[in-house]
């Protein structure tokens, strides 16, 4: 069985980051005979300024976008039906709000010391996407790392260590050199960068052609099928080059 290990580079609050984790995820369903996957989560805040309070998203888009009410209201529209296709909820009635994740990004970091990464990180998504909470709160935190079975003292811990501090300085230094300009993006096996939220079909493509396929060559010390490879690589390129949505959140 292939191994592979995969980093997203990722916020909470973004919502195409939502959308590609799904469809990352599901791509590795597919694929899961054939190959044994860990996903890691690499932090990029996208609103490290931000107040405890955080900003109305409306109001947000149109500063920073300078987007109407009616605009915001379209890519809303587009955004929820992308994940109804993909099958994630986002629930605007409650999530009206961007916050700052730093702290979350903090408590991912402590959770993977525990092996609970993946599980604090779609109870994060929960609380945000679906349930509105104010995940930059260290009580929202506390509350959603109950649910996973993760001892509220170690949310405060993870909160104020030095330790963790320092290792996501060193992880978000790692990320700029990727000089990331939008998210989600992905880093397979520590070399392939891909960035955008993509789809299942793209991402089970991409591990299947740059990954399968080629150790399949190795094994057999045969000659990768060029022809296959070059269709197969095209195939990629029209899929990023309509699916890959950067994030405005």
């Amino acid at each position: 069985m292939q191994t592979l290990k995969i980093e997203m580079i990722h916020d909470v609050v973004c919502s195409w980051c939502h959308i590609g984790h799904q469809n990352i995820s599901r791509a590795l369903e597919r694929v899961s005979n054939e190959v044994s996957a860990e996903i890691h989560y690499l932090p990029f805040q996208l609103n490290p300024d931000m107040g405890p309070l955080g900003v109305d998203i409306a109001k947000y888009l149109w500063q920073r976008n300078q987007w109407s009410i009616a605009e915001v209201m379209a890519y809303r529209k587009n955004l929820l039906e992308k994940t109804k296709e993909v099958g994630v909820t986002i629930d605007f009635s409650k999530r009206t709000r961007y916050y700052n994740t730093a702290n979350a990004h903090r408590l991912i970091l402590a959770a993977e010391n525990l092996g609970l990464q993946r599980q604090i990180h779609q109870a994060l998504l929960q609380a945000y996407h679906v349930e509105g909470e104010n995940i930059s709160d260290i009580d929202v935190l506390v509350k959603t790392a109950e649910k996973i079975g993760f001892d509220k003292n170690r949310v405060s811990q993870a909160i104020g260590s030095t330790v963790i501090n320092q290792q996501l300085k060193a992880l978000e230094e790692r990320v700029r050199l990727y000089s990331v300009k939008s998210v989600p993006a992905f880093i397979f096996n520590g070399s392939r960068f891909v960035s955008g939220s993509h789809s299942a079909d793209y991402f089970e493509q991409l591990i299947r052609s740059e990954f399968l396929h080629k150790e399949l060559n190795k094994e057999l010390n045969k000659e990768p099928d060029k022809r296959l490879g070059k269709e197969r690589n095209e195939e990629l390129i029209n899929a990023q080059t309509k699916e890959n949505d950067p994030c405005p959140m």
